[in-house]
This record gives structure tokens, C-alpha cells and sequence, in this order.
């Protein structure tokens, strides 16, 4: 979570405390724990700081339900994201890292470039992060050496040392280093 979806967060929290009778440190951390579906960490406490971003819409969708209305967006916008949301991108995530059998480590690299290394697992990304994630799959299962490198069992054979499948990159020829170029690497070194 982001330090403004914690403010954000903060700013509906204060405003139930205020306009909610009974409503106080242990009612948000069942609203937590039972709306946002946050696990309580090692030590038996439950933290917003564990919300996945679709934890936070699903919470702030709840203060919207019971009154507030949040000063930045226009009013429904948090129910709105919930029903958007739907569980659908996450599905279609999945379903694409199944049809074009994406490795988890490439898949957590697209994740995290697309969340400027915020997270590298699709329950941590919001809507649009998803959105962006599902395009970015798309692109890579469209590529016209994506269609040739499917091999009989449908699996992507990607070789990230081939710009194409049938023509792969000229290798630069080796040579041997001579004795003064190595003296001269060996000088430019920096002993550790």
C-alpha cells in the first residue's frame, strides 16, 4: 500500500469514529479482517499496511456504503472499482499466464516495471495495474516469433539471445587478449 492509500484510509477511518456510534479501534480492525480479508501477522494484530490494493477498494467501498464520501473522487467511486473489479482481471491474468505458459520469475519482472518495483505479484497490483499487466501479456503472446516458437505441446519457447526464431543475433568473433591488454586490465581493476 501506498503512504496516500493509508492516508486515505485514515481520513474514511476518522470520519466512522466520528460519525458511527461504537465504531473504534477494534471495529476497523474487524472491518479489516472480515471486509478486506487481511490475516493477522505473528503477532495476533491485524494491519491496514496488509491490504492488497483490492482489500483497500472492497474496505473503502464498505465506508462508502455506510456514508462516506471521499473528497478527491466522485461519490460511488469505490463501489464502483468493486464491481469493475469482480475478480475478472485476475482471472484473465491467470488465464493468460496459462495459455502462453509465462514463468513466475518473467511474470514478477513485468510486474514489478509495471508498478515501479511496488510489488511483483498480480494481488498487489489495483485495477489499472492489472489492466496494463493483461496488455503486456497479450503483446508478448502476439508476437510473430511467440506464434513460430510454439513447439507440439503449446508451451512458448522463448530465447531472449534470438531477436527472431529463425535468425538469431551474429555473435561477435573472439580473439585472444594480449599480454599488454591484460597487464592493462589487470591494472584497471579495483582490489576488494
Amino acid at each position: 500500500m501506498t503512504p496516500l492509500q493509508l492516508k486515505n484510509l485514515g481520513i474514511a477511518r476518522r470520519w466512522a469514529e466520528k460519525s458511527i456510534d461504537g465504531f473504534d479501534e477494534a471495529q476497523f480492525r474487524l472491518v479489516l479482517r472480515n471486509v478486506g480479508q487481511v490475516q493477522e501477522d505473528a503477532t495476533g494484530h491485524v494491519s491496514s499496511k496488509a491490504l492488497s490494493n483490492s482489500g483497500l477498494e472492497i474496505v473503502m467501498a464498505w465506508f462508502e456504503s455506510v456514508g462516506w464520501e471521499d473528497p478527491w473522487k466522485e461519490k460511488g467511486y469505490w463501489q464502483g472499482q468493486v464491481k469493475r473489479q469482480g475478480g475478472r482481471q485476475e482471472y484473465s491474468v491467470a488465464g493468460l499466464i496459462e495459455k502462453y505458459q509465462i514463468s513466475d520469475a518473467y511474470l514478477a519482472g513485468i510486474i514489478r516495471r509495471i508498478t515501479h518495483d511496488r510489488t511483483n505479484q498480480v494481488s498487489g497490483c489495483n485495477a489499472y495495474e492489472q489492466g496494463k499487466i493483461i496488455e503486456a501479456l497479450k503483446a508478448i503472446g502476439n508476437r510473430p516469433h511467440a506464434k513460430l516458437a510454439k513447439n507440439a505441446e503449446n508451451t512458448l519457447l522463448f530465447d531472449p539471445n534470438q531477436s527472431r526464431i529463425d535468425s538469431p543475433r551474429p555473435l561477435r568473433p573472439l580473439r585472444e587478449v594480449t599480454s599488454a591488454e591484460l597487464s592493462q586490465i589487470q591494472q584497471d581493476e579495483i582490489p576488494i
